[in-house]
């Protein structure tokens, strides 16, 4: 804003008018009540000009908006404390499976990624927590086990554990990647099993545009890369801080950009090379199915990411074709330190219970492309919060980003309404980037 042409500069005066006048201030100039109607004249204190110069002096000399204020003042550093405290209520995930301890069951939760924990072909977990409960299997202690189902998104799950704020029994993201920046953490877990439910994360792409990612009819990330860089394919993501699979290919892209060398995935060169590529990047998605929405009803993606399991599940998109990348997707299960012995007992009979119901297990889509092997692995699980920081900082591709708040300040939020608003507000700008020097 160093540089505002006239035309900003008006825009910006009628603001600060209006913000004066819903204020009851106003611009003083002399009373001329008894004096000919001279406000044409240029020079006039009642003329335009003369209102313009006292909103410029305004602007310039007192508001000044080419002072860089976050030079002076930074904003407060993407931290896991910062986003952590703004975690939603555990009770917007409700249990899908509701079991409760009582002197004669023992009952285990566990929070279980969306695409095993929800309603029909999405509802694995579900069915076997089920099967499982009605089987009323007996403890040592005589006592019967029995599972509790909460539906969450890997990310938010990792995000309630790493805080504190909800820490279940069990916990089965959809990838290994969550598990490795929890310990990385100092956060205790115990793998029960590396598999429950077998599945590949990839790329859903138009066929006719295969020849801007395949090589021999496998992926090359290296040309698909290039061609997102270059503006000539468009590739859309989700973000990897809730996403299982929008984490796994921001680290795939990192990795590439690094050579396969896990000591320079953040290094100067690579947080540059991706900063050019997400220029090329139309949109990151929440979820899914605004990937699967933007490619279907917009037609502005060529190519989105999507897990097996969902992509067997889709119709009305045989113009598309899938191509694994990067780690599987296999729902490993993890006991967290709230797990206790006979919490433990319970959990590595579910396990056992839903490694002898493979074919149950497929029928839900998954265990498919079981030749697919991870195209990288990570030794320093540290690294993959730290990927989802470049990420939060590059993520822009270089593209000035403008915050607008909308903000209701009228009687009917006076109180506690205000009071949350004003502290969503100072959130959320402490979540915006400085501006560059």
């Amino acid at each position: 804003m160093n540089t505002m042409n006239r035309r900003s500069r008006c825009w910006l005066a009628l603001v600060i008018a209006l913000s004066l006048a819903s204020c009851n201030s106003k611009v003083d100039t002399p009373d001329t009540s008894n004096t000919p109607d001279v406000s044409n004249t240029p020079n006039s204190p009642n003329s335009p000009e003369s209102a313009f110069e006292a909103i410029r002096h305004t602007v310039d000399d007192v508001i000044r908006p080419g002072y860089r204020e976050n030079t002076v003042r930074a904003n407060i550093s993407l931290t896991k404390t910062n986003l952590l405290t703004m975690l939603p209520p555990i009770e917007e995930y409700p249990l899908q499976v509701d079991e409760r301890d009582t002197s004669e069951q023992e009952s285990v939760e566990i929070f279980t990624s969306s695409e095993k924990s929800g309603e029909g072909r999405d509802g694995l977990f579900v069915e076997l927590a089920n099967a499982f409960n009605g089987e009323q299997k007996k403890l040592s202690d005589g006592r019967h086990a029995a599972i509790s189902i909460r539906s969450m998104p890997s990310g938010l799950g990792a995000s309630f554990i790493l805080s504190g704020q909800s820490v279940p029994d069990a916990y089965s993201p959809s990838n290994l990647l969550w598990g490795q920046m929890l310990e990385a953490d100092g956060v205790e877990l115990t793998q029960l099993a590396e598999v429950t439910a077998p599945n590949t994360a990839g790329i859903v792409f138009r066929k006719d545009k295969s020849d801007r990612i395949l090589t021999d009819g496998q992926l090359d990330v290296s040309r698909l890369l290039t061609s997102v860089t270059s503006g000539d394919f468009a590739m859309g993501y989700t973000n990897p801080f809730q996403s299982s699979t929008g984490l796994n290919f921001l680290i795939t892209v990192l990795d590439e950009f690094s050579g396969g060398d896990e000591t320079q995935l953040l290094s100067p060169d690579v947080a540059s090379a991706f900063e050019a590529f997400q220029a090329g990047v139309p949109f990151v998605a929440q979820n899914t199915l605004q990937m699967r929405d933007a490619a279907q009803g917009s037609g502005v993606l060529d190519a989105m990411v999507m897990e097996h399991q969902t992509w067997t599940n889709v119709n009305n998109m045989g113009d598309y074709r899938f191509v694994p990348f990067g780690i599987r997707h296999d729902s490993p299960l993890y006991a967290t330190r709230e797990a206790d012995e006979a919490e433990l007992e319970v959990l590595a009979m579910f396990a056992e219970y839903i490694e002898e119901r493979r074919e149950q297990v497929d029928r839900f889509g998954f265990g498919q492309l079981a030749d697919y092997r991870s195209s990288w692995a990570l030794e320093d699980g540290s690294l993959i919060a730290r990927a989802q920081g470049l990420w939060k900082e590059r993520k822009s591709g270089g593209r000035p980003i403008a915050a607008v708040f909308v903000a209701d300040v009228s009687g009917s939020m006076e109180g506690v309404r205000l009071q949350k608003m004003q502290e969503a507000l100072l959130q959320s700008a402490d979540l915006i980037s400085a501006v560059s020097s």
